[in-house]
């Protein structure tokens, strides 16, 4: 037969385990919450050259100085005059959405494939407000070559 003090001790003490898994549960998802919400591809998916035709390689400067590489793509057909700034999801790199980008450039529109910090060899290492970045320098670049906010 256990005793009261027995049992407030055993349920001191399992209170105390699922306390302490649960802190250190919290901290492994804080610490580690970056590698939680992004999967960059870091490898360089290499030049555009060869691998469609009206593809060219760009890079542009963010605001906090990165230089990121990216890919642009002509269209093939029928000139729109309209870009679409292609801002990818989460994980891989340009390359493996390439096929994308030449479906829009077949149906007249020039695509710029936007390669964020840390993704596709670029320096950097993603985040919210990095990415944003990115997008900022992207849209600049577009004007910088001739594309008005209502051609983009």
């Amino acid at each position: 037969m256990t005793t009261p003090t027995r049992r407030r001790k055993r349920l001191v003490i399992a209170l105390s385990i699922v306390l302490a898994v649960l802190v250190l549960l919290g901290l492994l998802v804080t610490l580690g919450q970056r590698y939680l919400i992004y999967f960059p591809d870091r490898s360089d998916p290499g030049s555009i050259n060869g691998l469609i035709a009206g593809g060219k390689d760009v890079e542009f400067t963010t605001e906090d100085g990165l230089t990121l590489h990216t890919w642009l793509v002509e269209p093939t057909t029928g000139d729109k005059h309209i870009v679409v700034l292609f801002l990818p999801g989460n994980a891989g790199n340009r390359a493996i959405r390439l096929p994308g980008a030449t479906a829009m450039a077949g149906l007249g529109y020039t695509v710029l494939m936007l390669e964020y910090r840390g993704y596709g060899g670029n320096p950097g290492k993603p985040s919210e407000e990095g990415l944003a970045k990115d997008a900022r320098a992207a849209v600049t670049y577009l004007r910088g070559i001739g594309f008005a906010a209502d051609r983009t």
